[in-house]
């Protein structure tokens, strides 16, 4: 179901996932403002009580000064699986920024295996799963983060979210298969 397909936007860096402010969703516009050559997207679906009060929350710290490379699009209720997996795949960034440590993010999985390229912090499971410099970019979350780390971890996400563009395609096969999971174990 998560495969490559048709033509990537050179330009497209989306995040899709559960609107949790723990997901660092709050630093994507401000991404969004310091790279306007960029097109930001956050796509949700907020299912839960808590999912709506965090995508309130980003929407009102918008305040109405929206960059205009930044949109947030809702989820279908149906369908909602076919939407995320055609913008992951249209995307040239699948941009992850937990700054909790979660074991194993399904969505960089499922970005993957669309052939998209992820940026993440190096916290959980995300070096298992991301290749760094091959299948992705992992970037260090300094231990002040919040709030005196704000700037700098903007700062070193938007690098590797540059970065990662510059890498060549990777081959899903490769990266997090069984025979891959199997010879990294040995």
């Amino acid at each position: 179901f998560y495969k490559p397909q048709g033509k990537r936007d050179a330009n497209l860096v989306v995040y899709v996932g559960r609107p949790h402010l723990q997901k660092g969703i709050e630093l994507i516009p401000a991404l969004a403002r310091a790279e306007p050559n960029l097109h930001f997207v956050c796509a949700w679906r907020p299912d839960g009580q808590d999912h709506r009060d965090a995508d309130a929350e980003v929407r009102a710290g918008l305040g109405g000064n929206s960059p205009l490379n930044f949109e947030i699009i809702t989820l279908p209720d149906e369908a909602h699986h076919e939407a995320k997996r055609d913008l992951m795949a249209r995307a040239a960034v699948f941009l992850h920024p937990a700054t909790y440590i979660e074991a194993c993010a399904r969505t960089v999985i499922e970005a993957q295996a669309c052939g998209t390229p992820v940026v993440a912090f190096r916290k959980g499971g995300n070096p298992e799963i991301i290749d760094d410099g091959i299948s992705g970019v992992l970037v260090d979350l300094p231990s002040s983060y919040p709030p005196a780390g704000m700037n700098f971890v903007g700062a070193q996400l938007l690098a590797a979210v540059r970065r990662v563009r510059e890498l060549p395609a990777f081959d899903k096969g490769d990266h997090g298969g069984r025979r891959r999971m199997a010879a990294d174990y040995l």
